[in-house]
Parts: C-alpha cells; structure tokens; sequence
C-alpha cells in the first residue's frame, strides 16, 4: 500500500497475455501501489498501457518512460523521472531482457555482435537498473526492495529451451548459452549487492522463472 514500483521491460506485446513485467505492474496497482513506471523501449505499447491502467486505477497512478537499459544516461532518467513523478521508489523489478539465437561454432561476425547485444541488455542493463535505483533509495533513506529477473538458466546449464522432464528440445531456434551465462551473472550480482545494501535497509533478490510465453517464443 502506498509504495512506488519501478519495472523495466514491463509491456506484453502479445495481445490477451501479460508479461512478467505487464503483470508485475497489475499487481502492484492491485495491491494499492501510489503509483508505478512501465519501462520499455517500445513507446507505443507502452503509452497505451499506461492509458489503460489510470482509466482502470486512477489518473496519474502509470506514467510511462521510454528505457534502453543498456544505456546508462537513460537508466539515469528513468529514475529522475520516478522521483520527479512520485518522489522516490519503494520497489523495483529489473525485468527487461533478450535471447539471442547464433551459435558459438558459426559466424564468429554473428556471435560477437549478439554477445554484445545481450550483454548490454541482460547483464549491464540489469546492473545500471540496480544501481541507479539503489541510489535513489539511499537518497531518501527507504528500506526498498530490488527484483532481479534471472531465468531457470541462471541456476542449470542449458543450450537449449528444454522440457526438464522429458529433455525434448522446444524451441530448435534458440541458442542459450550466452543467455545462460548473463543470467548467472545476474544471480551472482544479487548475491554481491544484497551484501553491499544490506546497511541501508535495501533487499535484493533474484526470481528464477521457467518458460514464458512471449513474443520472441511466438514469433519466427
């Protein structure tokens, strides 16, 4: 009740479902949140979630601002926007993420370009999230919480989108295994800053889900 909650990569693009963020940020309101940031690099889908959800919860309770997370200008001012919009923030899900699909034995051109994307989305993104945020946590002196999205792969090792039981491959088109490595990476920086925040009153946790419909699943 009456917090503030920040969520990065939170629109759905698949019409009739929500996404990890989208839902995050409908729960929140749910639960009385003062208000929530959807951040996202899709400004459309974002201005009209944002439309629906102060029709539904009231006006002023969304507002929406265009993120990359692999910059950190624009990190920055996501959370300056925040404090201008709502004057601090409570909580915040680092939610925004890829998958990329090159393998390590093809075009070395083709590899080093997708490590780079999904290192800058997945890994920088993630930390520079953290990091701005914890900060204006620190500044106005709240006892927050930071939600990292990992994934099932930041706890196993898998090339591929697998079913766990029976192993049968799902998904043929997806290389994982730099997905894997940033999600891992995203455990162990949740582990470092929990320590680093822990003085200020400042949870940081990680969430691991398993498989989630999504565009980047639907789409060939």
């Amino acid at each position: 009740d009456g917090k503030v909650v920040v969520v990065t990569g939170a629109v759905s693009a698949i019409p009739g479902y929500d996404s990890i963020g989208s839902a995050t940020v409908r729960e929140a309101l749910d639960e009385g949140a003062k208000g929530v940031v959807v951040s996202d690099i899709n400004d459309k889908l974002g201005a009209a979630f944002v439309k629906e959800l102060n029709e539904k919860y009231g006006e002023g309770k969304a507002i929406f601002v265009h993120t990359d997370v692999s910059k950190p200008e624009e990190v920055e001012k996501l959370f300056e926007a925040t404090e201008e919009a709502y004057g601090g923030v409570d909580a915040i899900m680092a939610n925004a993420g890829i998958a990329t699909a090159e393998d390590v034995d093809q075009d070395p051109d083709a590899v080093l370009k997708s490590r780079k994307l999904i290192q800058g989305i997945n890994e920088d993104g993630v930390f520079y999230t953290a990091m701005y945020g914890a900060r204006l946590m620190i500044k106005h002196k709240t006892q927050g919480s930071i939600v990292m999205v990992s994934s099932i792969h930041g706890v196993v090792g898998r090339p591929k989108v697998v079913n766990y039981e029976t192993g049968d491959v799902l998904i043929d088109r997806f290389n994982l295994l730099q997905y894997t490595m940033g999600k891992h990476g995203v455990v162990g920086l949740s582990k470092a800053m929990a320590l680093q925040l822990a003085e200020y009153g400042i949870r940081v946790n990680t969430v691991n889900p398993g498989y989630i419909r999504s565009e980047e699943h639907t789409s060939e």
